[in-house]
């Protein structure tokens, strides 16, 4: 299952493939906020360009809601990866880390989450998010 076109998550990686401390917390503060159902928190922490190519965050919760409700409640979420890109296929170019977790819910056992945020003025901001 894959959920937001805007950042397909892959890119030229730094030599320091590992994304920083503070990616890796956006990245998990961003899945607590939809486990939450908190889908407007994570919109807003969200870049402008992700907004954009959304139109809402109504837009957002709507896509959430149809990808993640099927799934229940999530039992567990382990960081697995991390990495640094400078560049995301069909994005603007900046500083990107694309964060994975294994996680674990009511409905599905295995899952895998991706989380990819762009830093602006010193802030990790979300631009994509996929579950599969």
């Amino acid at each position: 299952m894959l959920l937001l076109p805007p950042i397909i998550g892959c890119g030229k990686e730094k030599s320091n493939p590992q994304a920083d401390d503070s990616a890796i917390q956006s990245a998990q503060t961003i899945v607590t906020a939809i486990d939450k159902e908190d889908y407007a928190g994570s919109y807003n922490a969200a870049a402008p360009y992700f907004k954009t190519a959304l139109g809402s965050d109504e837009k957002w919760a709507e896509m959430l809601t149809a990808v993640r409700k099927p799934l229940g409640t999530c039992v567990s979420r382990e960081l697995v990866s991390s990495k640094t890109m400078d560049k995301a296929p069909g994005a603007p170019d900046g500083r990107y880390a694309q964060i994975e977790f294994k996680a674990s819910f009511e409905n599905k056992k295995e899952a895998v989450e991706t989380v990819v945020v762009l830093k602006e003025d010193d802030t990790w901001k979300l631009v994509g998010y996929f579950i599969k």
